[in-house]
């Protein structure tokens, strides 16, 4: 049986149908949304595959990993998502 999360839903990701990473005790998704107000979890890896056509990114549990000059890949990313405007 897999497990669940505290709030509610499947642990399991929207696009590929695959369980999501879970480390420590907790699962590690990116949360999007669709043009009808629904939230859904997805892989980050799965992520850029789904985003476009009314379907945006609206956060997640992210696993932090030190990428070049000792940033995390979430402050990576943000600082992307504030460059593209």
């Amino acid at each position: 049986m897999a497990k669940t999360f505290k709030t509610g839903g499947v642990p399991f990701c929207w696009h590929c149908g695959k369980q999501l990473m879970r480390k420590k005790g907790s699962f590690y998704f990116a949360l999007v949304g669709d043009p009808a107000g629904h939230e859904h979890r997805v892989h980050k890896d799965c992520l850029r595959l789904v985003l476009g056509d009314g379907i945006r990114e609206i956060g997640g549990n992210y696993a932090t990993r030190k990428v070049g000059a000792g940033r995390t890949a979430d402050e990576l990313h943000n600082a992307k998502v504030e460059a593209a405007g």
